[in-house]
C-alpha cells in the first residue's frame, strides 16, 4: 500500500520512528506490526534504521523522511550508529528495551486526550543506556516488561498501554531522580538545545567518546589509577560519569587541578612516573584513540603537566611521543645521569641547600628540581680533580697548592669536611679559570736578570708562598714574565724587590699577622732569650703551637693581645727604670721591699707586679 493515510498523526519533538509506526497503528485500530506490514515494509526494518522502512513510513504519514531518518539508529561503523546527528554506541542503545518517564507520559495523556492510545509517545533519548532520569521532570526512568526483541518491544504504544490505563488521572507516579550533569549535557546536545554550561572539549568529539572521557575520568577520580571501569555496576558508572562531567564541563582548568591531584599520588608511592601507572584507565584509553584529535586538549594537559612536574628522562615517553628535553631532575636520575651514588648527590644537593625540610622524608625518587636549578650544579661533577692530579694539572707540589688553597688563593670546588660523601676536589673550570688567570697577568715579554719564581722570591722576602701568587692573581705586581723553567712553581717570574715593596704596601692595607715568634717577642720586649722562652715553657706567657705561613714548620706563636694583656700586669726592673726614666729605681724599689711575682728561673729575670710598683 502507498499514498498518503486518511487516519494519520503528526510526528512529535523528540519521537522515535517505531513510536510514530506505533501511534499511527493504534489510531488505524490495529498494531505496529500488522500496520507496517500492510503499509508494506517492517517493523524491523523501523528499529535497524532500514531506508526502505523508513521510506515506506514516510510515505504514508507525510512525515518528512529526512527528520525520520535523523531520529532512527543508523549504522555507521562497528557497533557505531547515528542518531540525531550523534554517533552512540552498540552498548549505549536501549532499543530492545521499553523505557519511559511517567510524568512525560502523563502529559502526553492529558494533553492529547482524544487520541487515547495513541497520545503517549518514545522519546529518542529513553533508548540510550546514558539516560537514567528525565532531564525535564528529574524523575526517573521506568522499564516496562521484559527487554527483547519482539514486536512487543518496537511497538511502543501497545507495551506501555497497561501502565497508561493504570496512571490514568493519576499524575505524579514518577519516583524523584535528578539528572546528572552529563544527562542535561547529552539532552540540549541530543536535541540541539542552548547548553548554558558550555562544557570544556565535550563538543568537540563523538557523544560516546564524550561519555567515555566522563567516566573514565569520574571513575580515576573516585577510585584512583587502579579503578577499572569495567567492573564497576551500572549505579556505580554512572556516578563516575556524572562526577567526570561535573570536571569536564567546569574547563580546562578544572581539569587541570584533577591532573594535578591525580598526579599527587606519585609522591607517597613507589612507582614509576609513566602516565599509565599515575591516570591509570584514562592513560590507557586516551592512548587507544590517539586517532582522535578533538581529545588532544586533554592529552595536552595531561602531558604538560607531566613534564613541569616529574623527572622524566628524554627518552621517556607520553601518548607514544618522546619527552626530547628533560624539564626536571629527581636526586636518583640526577646521580645516575652524572654516575654517582644516589647518597652522594643528595649530600651534595643538601650542601647545596636544595633538600630542605620541606621534601626532605621523601624517597630519592621523589625529590624533584627544575633543570635550571639542577644542572649548574651538576656540570662541575663531571669533571672533578683531586689534590693530587689538580698539582701534576698545574705542575706545582702538593704543598704549594695547599698554600694556596688555605689562603683562598685558589678554592676547590669541594672543600674537604663538606659532609661524608665529598673529599677535597676541583673542577676543570676551576683549574682552567687559574692558570688563564696567571697568564693574563704576563706584562714582559722576557724575564730580567733577577726575577724569581714566587716560590723562591717568597723566601726572600720572608713571606708565605700563598701571599706572593696572590699578588700575581690580583695584577698588582707591574714586572711579571712567563718561564719555561717550573720547578714545581708556577710558570712565571716575578721581582723580589717589587714583590717586597707590594707586601708593605697590603700589610698596611690589612690587618697584621696577629701572632709573633718568640725571637719577634724578645726583640719587641728587650727580654733576654732565656727570659722569654722561660715565660713561654713555665706557661706564663699565653702561646699555641702551629705552621709557620713562611716556612710551614711548626712552631711556637704567641698572640698580640696575650702579649700585651701579659706586659700591662708584670714588668721587670729594667723595664720599669726605662719607662719612668730613673736609673737607680731598683735601689729604691728594693729599699721598699719590693718581691717579684714572677721568681727568675735558670738565667731568667724576675718580673713584679706593675700595680704594686705604681702604689710606691
Amino acid at each position: 500500500m502507498s499514498g498518503t493515510l486518511s487516519r494519520t498523526l503528526p510526528l512529535n519533538p523528540h519521537e522515535t520512528p517505531t513510536s510514530y509506526c506505533s501511534r499511527l497503528a493504534a489510531w488505524n485500530w490495529c498494531n505496529a506490526r500488522e500496520f507496517s506490514s500492510d503499509m508494506g515494509f517492517t517493523l524491523s526494518g523501523l528499529v535497524d534504521g532500514d531506508e526502505k522502512a523508513l521510506v515506506g513510513l514516510a510515505d504514508v504519514s507525510g512525515v518528512d523522511v529526512e527528520v525520520l531518518r535523523g531520529r532512527s539508529f543508523t549504522k555507521v561503523g562497528e557497533r557505531l550508529f547515528r542518531v540525531c546527528g550523534q554517533i552512540v554506541t552498540a552498548a549505549a542503545s536501549r532499543r530492545n528495551h521499553v523505557r519511559f518517564c511517567p510524568e512525560c507520559l502523563s502529559e502526553d495523556v492529558s494533553a492529547w486526550s482524544d487520541l487515547n492510545k495513541a497520545a503517549p509517545f518514545q522519546r529518542v533519548h529513553w533508548q540510550l543506556s546514558w539516560f537514567r532520569s528525565c532531564p525535564v521532570h528529574g524523575c526517573g526512568l521506568i522499564s516496562c516488561g521484559k527487554p527483547g526483541k519482539s514486536a512487543v518491544i518496537a511497538d511502543f504504544t501497545s507495551a506501555i498501554a497497561p501502565y497508561v490505563e493504570q496512571t490514568r488521572g493519576n499524575p505524579g507516579q514518577g519516583a524523584a531522580r535528578q539528572p546528572t550533569s552529563l544527562e542535561r549535557y547529552l539532552f540540549s546536545r541530543l536535541y540541539g538545545l542552548e547548553n548554558s554550561s558550555k562544557p570544556w572539549l565535550l563538543d568537540g568529539v563523538p557523544m560516546y567518546l564524550a561519555v567515555r572521557l566522563c567516566e573514565v575520568v569520574g571513575a580515576v577520580s573516585i577510585y584512583g589509577a587502579k579503578a577499572s571501569v569495567r567492573e564497576l555496576d551500572e549505579e556505580a558508572a554512572a556516578q563516575a560519569t556524572g562526577v567526570g562531567c561535573d570536571i569536564l564541563i567546569k574547563g580546562e582548568e578544572a581539569f587541570r587541578d584533577f591532573v594535578r591531584v591525580t598526579m599527587s599520588a606519585f609522591w607517597d608511592s613507589s612507582g614509576d612516573p609513566g602516565g599509565s601507572s599515575l591516570f591509570g584507565v584514562l592513560y590507557d584509553w586516551l592512548l587507544e584513540v590517539i586517532e582522535e584529535k578533538g581529545l588532544d586538549p586533554v592529552r595536552d594537559v595531561i602531558r604538560e603537566e607531566m613534564l613541569s612536574t616529574l623527572p622524566l628522562a628524554p627518552s621517556d615517553t607520553i601518548f607514544g611521543v618522546s619527552v626530547g628535553q628533560r624539564r626536571i631532575w629527581s636526586i636518583a636520575a640526577a646521580a645516575r645521569h652524572i654516575g654517582v651514588t644516589a647518597l652522594r648527590m643528595r649530600n651534595y644537593l643538601e650542601m647545596r641547600g636544595l633538600v630542605n625540610d620541606a621534601n626532605k622524608a621523601l624517597q630519592n625518587e621523589r625529590i624533584v628540581f627544575p633543570v635550571e636549578h639542577v644542572d649548574p650544579l651538576l656540570e662541575p661533577l663531571r669533571s672533578l680533580v683531586i689534590p693530587k692530579d689538580a698539582a701534576k694539572r698545574l705542575r706545582i707540589t702538593r704543598q704549594r697548592l695547599q698554600d694556596l688553597m688555605d689562603d683562598e688563593v685558589l678554592v676547590p670546588f669541594f672543600k674537604g669536611g663538606e659532609g661524608k660523601s665529598f673529599r677535597t676536589a676541583f673542577t676543570e673550570a676551576d683549574l682552567n679559570g687559574f692558570i688563564e688567570k696567571v697568564d693574563r697577568q704576563v706584562t714582559m715579554e722576557a724575564a730580567l736578570p733577577g726575577m724569581t719564581p714566587p716560590s723562591i722570591a717568597s723566601k726572600l722576602c720572608r713571606s708565605a708562598y700563598a701571599r706572593v701568587v696572590r699578588l700575581v692573581v690580583e695584577g698588582r705586581l707591574a714586572r711579571v714574565a712567563k718561564s719555561e723553567v717550573h720547578h714545581g712553581d708556577l710558570p712565571v717570574v716575578v721581582d723580589p724587590a717589587e714583590v717586597r715593596r707590594m707586601l708593605v704596601e697590603v700589610e698596611a692595607e690589612n690587618e697584621p699577622w696577629p701572632y709573633l715568634t718568640i725571637d719577634e717577642v724578645r726583640e719587641r720586649m728587650a727580654w733576654g732569650a732565656g727570659t722569654t722562652r722561660s715565660l713561654v715553657f713555665r706557661g706564663l706567657l699565653a702561646h699555641r703551637v702551629m705552621p709557620n705561613p713562611v716556612t710551614k714548620r711548626r712552631c711556637i706563636f704567641i698572640h698580640r693581645d696575650d702579649l700585651e694583656c701579659f706586659d700591662r700586669e708584670y714588668v721587670t726592673l729594667g723595664g720599669a727604670a726605662k719607662e719612668v726614666g730613673y736609673e737607680y729605681i731598683r735601689e729604691n724599689y728594693l729599699r721598699q721591699g719590693v718581691k717579684p711575682v714572677i721568681q727568675s728561673d735558670n738565667g731568667s729575670q724576675p718580673f713584679y707586679s706593675r700595680m704594686e710598683l705604681q702604689m710606691i
